[in-house]
Formats: structure tokens, C-alpha cells, sequence
């Protein structure tokens, strides 16, 4: 019963080794103390062979017993393995329950920074770095829509990771080029195991030059929408190539819809306190006229009320005598005190103040630099009135 003996041996000593390993891994003091038990009966096993062999070399134990203890050790190595692939499940389970409990954590904090707080930039910076670390990531940003001309610019408002380089040379420009220019074409969530080598997008020199520079491979870009209206991205850069789970693309939505709710709830509140300017800036321009009796004054401030309610820099105020077809300045406010004025008195059709006045019609010009109706082009020049 040598070999009996020997795989009673073999198989006790591989189950407790497994136990130690695992209890090890695993923290648990249950395999731990199970782990000493079947160390515990090996010794005991070995003493007891040791003792009960004759000189000869023949062991006087039964083959009963020796079988016995055969089956008892086998017993021991299917527990282990059976408590090994449990515990790992309960481990894994864990893992995953408390990862959900760090997310909702995570949402939970950014929204009282919502309701709680007036600095959106504050609020960005927070999201942006909760999602770098929730989705393991080495770089995130935050990018709103901006055009210059025809060509749609993203202007990352918070970023962590990113170079400033990165975030002045990425120019795309068609929407395959890149994940966030189709993310915000399409409205959904876009994302790439490996850009630089995705037949599905198609970048330009430019775009390619860039990630590669900054050293990025697979990317997720998640839209920020607000009803019908695209108020830009939020993504997420992982350096090693590999796929977004579509928990990970759950979580990135969910950050995207409070960028989206904290961006909008600025807008508001920088609209209402423009509104509540404007009506006290009325409601002192009503007291003030029917305070005074003093023309030049009330024009003065008619003219100040004016530059504050369209926030333009410079703002003039003609009078037209109609039977000799001049106009005359009368009040002006400017933004520079002591600004000297090219002009004070202009006829019918002069400028775009006389051509005002010949045709009794609003005139908007885009650009007096290039209008010849505009006089006075070297005074707006200098000063850059265009």
C-alpha cells in the first residue's frame, strides 16, 4: 500500500498548500484555520507512518485504513476547491457591489455640487475627475462647441491629463475624424479599442499626429445633450488599447448628463442676472429722466444705459435738425474716458448715422472696416471698432 500511501501524502500536502495560498489571497480566516487543520493531520499522518514501520520497511497500518485516509484526503481537496471557487464569486461579487457604491458615491457628490454650488467651473473640474478615476483612465475633458468660421472647434473647459499642446492642435474636421466629432454628429456614445488603427474612423494628418503625440490609444466620447441641442463631449483616454464596457459607457452618460444639467443651470442663472440688470438699469434710467430737466444730461445717461444693456463699448447719441439735414453729438458714453471723438456733426447720408437718417431705416453693418459708408475708419481702427 506504498502508493496508496504516497497519494494520501501528495494530494493532503496539494490541498493544504491550496488552502494556504488561497486563505493568503483571499484574507479570509476561515481557509486560514482550515488550511491549519489539514497541516495539522499531515503531520500527524507522517508521525504516524514514521512510528508504525518496522526496520524491515513494511508498514503494519491496514490497507483499509490507508485507504480511508486515501479518501479522507481526496474529500479535503474537493472541499478546497468547491470553498476556492465560492469565496472567489463572493470576492468578485464584492468587487462589483462596492465598485456600484464608489459610482453612486461619485454621482451622489457631484450632484450636491450641482444644487449646492454657483462655480461651474468647479463643478467640472470635479466630474472630469471622477471619471478619470472611476473608469481607470489616465486622462479625461471636458470639451464644449465652438466654430471658428465654417470649422466646428472643441474648447476643452477641464481637462485632467492633457497637455496644453494636445488641446490646441486637435482640430477635426469631418466627423470620422476622431470619437468625439461623430459622437456629437451621431448623439450617442462613441468609442475606440485603438483609434490610430480603427478602420471605422478616418483621421486627418493632423488629428493623427496629435494622438499620437499624446500618447492615447483607445478613447470613449459621450455627447452632452440638452433636448435637441449638442453643447459638446465628455472623454475619457486610456493609453493601452482595449474596449469600453457598457457599464463604463453607463458611467461616462451619467457624468455627461450632470456636465450637461450644471452647464444649462449656469446659462440660467448668468440670463437671469443679465435680465435683473437690465431692469434696474430701466427702472434708474425712468427715475432719472423724470428727475431731470437737463437735455445733455438725460442724454448722457440715456446713451450710459444703452452701452450697459447691450454691453457695447461705445455709444452715441445724434440729434437731427431736419430743415438744414445735419446731425449733430450730442452725448456719447465710452467705455476708454477721454476718447477723442473724429467727428460732431454730420449731414444726411454722411456715414451710417446720415444714411440712418436719409432712409428712416435700422442699418447693422458686420463690418465698418470694409463698408464705404462708414466714415471715421482710422478713428475705429485705432480702436478697434469694427
Amino acid at each position: 500500500m506504498d502508493l496508496v500511501f504516497f497519494l494520501t501524502i501528495t494530494i493532503r500536502l496539494l490541498a493544504t498548500t491550496m488552502s494556504l495560498v488561497l486563505a493568503h489571497r483571499l484574507r479570509d480566516w476561515r481557509i486560514g484555520f482550515l488550511a491549519a487543520m489539514l497541516a495539522l493531520t499531515l503531520i500527524h499522518q507522517g508521525l504516524m507512518w514514521w512510528s508504525a514501520t518496522p526496520a524491515g520497511g513494511v508498514s503494519p497500518i491496514g490497507a483499509l485504513s490507508e485507504v480511508s485516509e486515501l479518501a479522507v484526503s481526496i474529500m479535503a481537496l474537493l472541499a478546497i476547491l468547491f470553498l476556492r471557487r465560492i469565496l472567489g464569486k463572493g470576492r468578485q461579487r464584492e468587487a462589483a457591489l462596492q465598485r456600484q457604491v464608489d459610482q453612486t458615491s461619485a454621482l451622489l457628490e457631484v450632484g450636491q455640487a450641482i444644487t449646492g454650488s454657483l462655480d461651474l467651473q468647479e463643478v467640472l473640474d470635479m466630474i472630469v475627475a471622477r471619471a478619470c478615476s472611476l473608469l481607470h483612465t489616465q486622462r479625461a475633458g471636458l470639451a464644449l462647441i465652438t466654430y471658428e468660421g465654417n470649422d466646428m472647434v472643441p474648447r476643452f473647459v477641464a481637462q485632467r491629463g492633457l497637455s496644453s499642446t494636445f488641446i490646441t492642435r486637435i482640430r477635426p474636421r469631418h466627423w470620422r475624424d476622431g470619437t468625439t466629432f461623430m459622437a456629437i454628429t451621431k448623439r450617442r456614445p462613441i468609442w475606440s479599442a485603438d483609434l490610430l488603427n480603427d478602420p471605422a474612423f478616418e483621421l486627418t494628418p493632423g488629428t493623427r499626429a496629435a494622438v499620437e503625440a499624446e500618447g492615447y490609444r483607445a478613447v470613449l466620447s459621450v455627447p452632452l445633450l440638452s433636448g435637441d441641442e449638442v453643447l459638446g463631449a465628455l472623454v475619457v483616454y486610456r493609453d493601452t488599447p482595449g474596449p469600453f464596457t457598457p457599464e463604463e459607457v453607463d458611467l461616462l452618460q451619467a457624468f455627461a448628463a450632470q456636465a450637461t444639467i450644471a452647464i444649462k443651470n449656469a446659462q440660467l442663472y448668468r440670463n437671469l442676472e443679465n435680465r435683473l440688470a437690465r431692469l434696474q438699469t430701466l427702472t434708474r434710467l425712468n427715475q432719472f429722466i423724470s428727475s431731470s430737466l437737463d437735455i445733455d444730461t438725460v442724454l448722457a445717461e440715456i446713451a450710459r444705459a444703452a452701452a450697459v444693456l447691450l454691453q457695447a463699448p461705445s455709444v452715441s447719441f445724434w440729434l437731427a435738425d431736419e430743415s438744414r439735414e445735419i446731425l449733430e453729438l450730442r452725448a456719447f458714453w465710452e467705455e476708454i474716458a477721454d476718447r477723442e471723438r473724429p467727428q460732431k456733426i454730420l449731414r444726411f447720408g454722411q456715414g451710417g448715422v446720415g444714411w440712418v437718417a436719409r432712409h428712416r431705416q435700422p442699418l447693422q453693418i458686420d463690418d465698418t472696416f470694409s463698408d464705404e459708408r462708414i466714415v471715421g475708419r482710422e478713428w475705429r481702427k485705432a480702436y478697434g471698432f469694427r
